[in-house]
């Protein structure tokens, strides 16, 4: 437990290090990843369910240990970036030991009052902690094993696009109903979590499409390029949903 904590506060130094000046300037962070609707709905609902409401654990641990052999995670657990690494092993420790029933005394809620309650608790840290991990390393597609989250908030991605379309501004300055309006996740994991409908996501495909790649900067271009990737297999099909969250 007390390694858990120390790599809690690890993140918590990394992103203070990384956003000196995040207290003055806060607003929400939003990534896109593409999620097998199957995998979402066929096995991991079905298992926090089973762990949540029956307190049968094996179902959700079988998928921790798939997701903990899953390439994204290995790869995760390589990364040059300190960030990236610490958030994978937290999230999969915690995960263990949450379905080991090693719970902390207490947890503060997102309005910073204490929960003590032992099942309060068990679905605060499902809902942070082990939901999310199956999410992000089981159900997220991925073509080379490295995470495909592109970060939807503040980038040079999305600076690019709110420059060269009204409607890309509308959308990612909140004014355009279109991601708001879409269907909830259908299990918490942390913050707002928003899964695009096949024709949401060909409308973002469509609106995309009529702003030119970028042609000055290769980063730039790769970006954008992984961007219309995802969309256009989420407009392909129903078996692959945008995952839109917000935290």
């Amino acid at each position: 437990m007390k390694c858990l904590h120390r790599i809690g506060f690890l993140i918590l130094l990394t992103v203070l290090l990384m956003w000196p000046n995040l207290g003055a300037a806060m607003s929400a962070d939003t990534e896109l990843f593409l999620v097998d609707d199957s995998i979402l709905n066929g096995r991991v609902v079905p298992a926090i369910s089973e762990f949540l409401d029956r307190s049968d654990p094996s179902a959700a641990r079988q998928l921790v240990d798939e997701a903990m052999s899953s390439a994204q995670f290995q790869t995760a657990l390589k990364s040059d970036t300190i960030a990236e690494r610490t958030t994978a092993q937290y999230l999969a420790e915690g995960s263990k030991q949450l379905l080991d029933g090693k719970l902390p005394k207490q947890l503060l809620n997102d309005r910073g009052q204490a929960i003590r309650d032992r099942d309060a608790i068990r679905r605060r840290q499902t809902e942070t902690i082990l939901s999310p991990f199956l999410v992000l390393f089981l159900c997220s597609w991925s073509e080379n094993g490295v995470q495909t989250g592109i970060d939807w908030s503040r980038s040079p991605l999305t600076d690019y696009l709110r420059r060269q379309s009204r409607w890309m501004d509308e959308m990612l300055g909140s004014s355009n109903a279109l991601l708001w309006n879409a269907p909830d996740l259908p299990l918490p994991i942390g913050g707002e979590a928003k899964l695009l409908t096949h024709a949401e996501a060909q409308r973002l495909l469509s609106e995309l499409q009529k702003v030119s790649p970028p042609s000055q900067d290769s980063k730039l271009a790769s970006q954008y390029a992984a961007l219309q990737q995802l969309l256009e297999i989420a407009a392909q099909g129903p078996r692959f949903r945008l995952l839109l969250r917000t935290t």
